[in-house]
């Protein structure tokens, strides 16, 4: 029997076939076996970079602007439940994902953006598993994570959940984030770096820098939480009971500070937001779920990242029956985080009808021997490596593709779509 990942599999080879390898429009010949073809202007792309230590998504917008979120490196050396390293251990995930953005940016090792979504090892980095220490720049720092990627690339802006006091809701105190923020001294001082606050709500503070006349009223960048802070769909209107929450009772609550964005291009939404999951109780007794706040502010999608990798008790019901995505795409290093219920949640046709499509970045043989007969598996990917989601001129269409992690060809494994994007309703805007 045809499952359907592979009927998705099989109508993007025919449609290629017809279009002499295109999977998308006459001008794309993308093919399995073939490097992955360069970004052109009007297209827009998402490339989630797996190595087996981080989360690291690096994102091109349709006038070349660029932005990279994350870059981690965990300190998991004997973790039985870690995924594979790929490619190998020679170098650090954070050159591993800058050589990544020089072979696809295209302005080679400057990139417009930098945003750590929160202040968690697999996002930024970890004193304890570093490539060196920096010489001669006053506050000298460890290089692990984002601060290897700045060995090599230039970021012209930054944004993360604490800038500029990092006290907000309670004090950070980490030898992580300290040493994060010794990168972003030197960086400022002597690179060019201009960091700003997270202003949740606002639209098109993350704008395009190089020619954006032509996607002034197609393209734009919705700030949808941060730091404990939620839009509420509502111009100049937050809900920032949970920063409060947190501000009175401090605590280790990392994951739901993360920054989370849509970004819209056309007809064509795409979520984001770190590791944004979680609960609190408000003034009134009652347990607010951080997922089902920003979900109806961020309403319907085609992409979603999962929140949290899609570990235990992240992409609650709510969330999903209001996004309804038609493709996930799930950041994996830990197989902890490949969930039966939550899987099962993310694929449930009573939340919202129609095909799907799981794509995790790592999927072991023992978690796909362990779930071989479950339902959703039908939904979910068999593909391990880079997934890359590229949105086509316009908006009205997106494919994705998987490229091989285990060495540097950019080597396409497989292809789903082309989609078309899905109608939405406009008040989410």
């Amino acid at each position: 029997m045809t499952t359907r990942r592979e009927f998705l599999k099989g109508a993007a080879a025919a449609l290629g076939a017809a279009w002499g390898g295109s999977f998308a429009i006459p001008a794309e010949r993308e093919e399995i076996g073939r490097p992955l073809s360069p970004w052109r202007p009007g297209t827009m792309e998402f490339h989630h970079i797996y190595t087996g230590n981080a989360e690291s998504i690096f994102h091109i917008f349709p006038d070349g602007t660029t932005m990279l979120i994350d870059a981690g490196q965990v300190n998991r050396v004997d973790y039985e439940l870690k995924c594979e390293t790929l490619p190998d251990d020679r170098r650090g995930s954070g050159e591993y994902i800058a050589r990544y953005v020089r072979r696809v940016n295209p302005r080679r090792d400057e990139v417009d953006y930098m945003m750590v979504s929160h202040f968690h090892t697999d996002h930024m980095g970890c004193c304890l598993v570093n490539r060196g220490q920096t010489r001669g720049r006053g506050e000298d720092y460890l290089l692990s994570g984002m601060t290897e990627v700045g060995e090599t690339i230039h970021f012209k802006k930054g944004f993360d959940r604490g800038f500029p006091d990092y006290r907000r809701p309670f004090p950070i105190e980490s030898p992580d984030v300290e040493n994060y923020r010794r990168f972003l001294r030197w960086k400022t001082k002597e690179d060019g770096l201009e960091m700003e606050p997270f202003d949740v709500g606002r639209l098109d503070q993350i704008a395009l820098r190089h020619d954006p006349e032509p996607f002034r009223e197609t393209f734009h960048i919705r700030n949808l939480c941060g730091n404990g802070v939620v839009w509420t769909g509502k111009e100049g209107e937050v809900n920032d009971l949970f920063h409060r929450f947190l501000a009175s009772s401090p605590a280790d609550h990392e994951n739901p500070l993360s920054l989370g964005i849509r970004i819209d291009y056309g007809p064509f939404r795409y979520y984001t937001a770190g590791d944004f999951n979680e609960s609190f109780t408000d003034p009134d007794g009652n347990e607010v779920y951080l997922e089902s706040l920003v979900a109806p502010a961020c309403g319907r999608v085609d992409v979603c990242k999962s929140n949290h990798h899609s570990s235990p008790y992240s992409m609650i019901p709510e969330f999903v029956a209001a996004l309804q995505p038609r493709v996930f795409v799930t950041d994996i290093w830990d197989r902890f985080d490949i969930c039966a219920s939550t899987l099962k949640t993310m694929t449930d046709r009573a939340l919202y009808p129609g095909d799907r499509v799981v794509c995790m970045t790592n999927f072991p043989a023992v978690k796909k021997e362990e779930f071989r007969d479950a339902p959703w598996r039908k939904d979910v990917s068999d593909d391990e490596g880079h997934v890359v989601v590229r949105v086509h001129k316009g908006g009205t269409r997106f494919s994705v593709y998987y490229l091989t992690a285990r060495d540097e060809s950019m080597t396409v494994q497989s292809i789903y779509g082309p989609f078309e994007t899905a109608p939405k309703e406009e008040s989410a805007a």
